[in-house]
């Protein structure tokens, strides 16, 4: 999920010295955008599939298929990496983990079929919000 709907679709670096990257010379001041919703669908970096919502793709593989450690841009790398990214990876899980096994969840019946558009922000979220039936499970 977390990589096909990164919660922030983009971020910005300013380059703090003359550089170079990928052999293009950047001058010191130069605005770099950094685009993890792009480049975690890239086919170049996760194959012909990467436009596919496939979760069992972590499961064939623990890299999800990627060519590169550098491929998943969620949490970016380096010095300015998210440094919650391990607890909100676990976090996550044990949400999952507890949800699925105490609820059943049912998209409202007229959104049922339709492909959930993506509004735009800082941060990435269902236009209009996602609407679920949640039904406990008898334990």
């Amino acid at each position: 999920m977390l990589r096909f709907h990164p919660p922030v679709p983009f971020t910005l670096r300013i380059a703090a010295r003359n550089t170079s990257l990928l052999g293009t010379y950047m001058p010191k001041g130069t605005v770099v955008v950094l685009s993890p919703l792009a480049t975690n669908r890239n086919p170049e970096l996760w194959g012909p599939d990467a436009e596919v919502f496939d979760p069992d793709r972590w499961i064939r593989s623990p890299s999800g298929g990627a060519e590169s450690n550098y491929a998943l841009l969620t949490f970016l790398h380096g010095p300015r990496s998210c440094i919650g990214q391990a607890f909100a990876k676990a976090e996550f899980a044990c949400l999952v983990a507890a949800w699925v096994a105490a609820f059943e969840f049912e998209l409202r019946e007229s959104d049922r079929g339709k492909v959930v558009e993506i509004a735009g922000g800082v941060t990435m979220r269902p236009k209009g919000g996602v609407h679920v039936k949640v039904k406990a499970v008898d334990a």
